[in-house]
């Protein structure tokens, strides 16, 4: 499994899991580049309809013929090993990639990152602090792992600024490099993830 993903250099990115709040972002951000974007997930919804509307293939099954014809694999942290998709992908030797390093390695091409995460309130503050920066006119690409009125769940922009919420799901979190880190609270949460709230 590789360790950096760089969004630029491939022609077709495949996300299992697509339907994701945080993943979906992902997907717009490729879209956005001109990268051809399919993806998978159990079922339709408001979001891989967006999503198709914006370009995305998107199959509504794990089916290990998905990921033919793609360049390299994203996925979900909340993904089976043995999902068909992923075995095969192994199989075809292509680039897999854990959402939160895909997300590290966007974030990367940014001058400034701005990172969020804690137990409650990511997504308001990630959204404050993005109106405050749209405000002062400094126009940041924004990943945001709910939705929001103005832009849903990402806003892209040609600026050197990025916020992000930040999920400790997986230990995820510890994926993400930010030059600022917001770490908002610290609760029982995610324990299936961690030994314990000092984990």
């Amino acid at each position: 499994m590789n360790n950096f993903f760089n969004p630029s250099a491939y022609k077709t990115v495949h996300l299992i899991g697509i339907g994701g709040i945080s993943m979906s972002a992902i997907a717009k951000y490729l879209i956005c580049l001109g990268v051809q974007v399919t993806g998978s997930d159990k079922t339709p919804s408001n979001i891989t309809s967006d999503l198709q509307a914006k370009g995305a293939k998107i199959y509504y099954s794990h089916n290990k013929n998905n990921v033919k014809g793609a360049n390299a694999v994203i996925y979900s942290s909340a993904l089976s090993e043995n999902c068909p998709e992923l075995k095969m992908a192994r199989k075809l030797n292509l680039p897999i990639f854990k959402r939160s390093q895909a997300l590290n390695a966007i974030l990367s091409c940014y001058n400034m990152q701005i990172g969020v995460s804690g137990s409650h309130g990511k997504t308001t503050t990630t959204n404050m602090i993005a109106t405050v920066l749209t405000s002062a006119g400094l126009n940041p690409t924004v990943f945001l792992g709910g939705e929001t009125l103005s832009y849903s769940n990402f806003r892209f922009s040609n600026s050197n600024i990025a916020v992000a919420e930040v999920c400790e799901y997986q230990k995820n979190i510890n994926d993400i490099k930010c030059k600022i880190s917001v770490i908002l609270n610290i609760d029982n949460d995610h324990q299936e993830s961690y030994n314990g709230i000092y984990d």
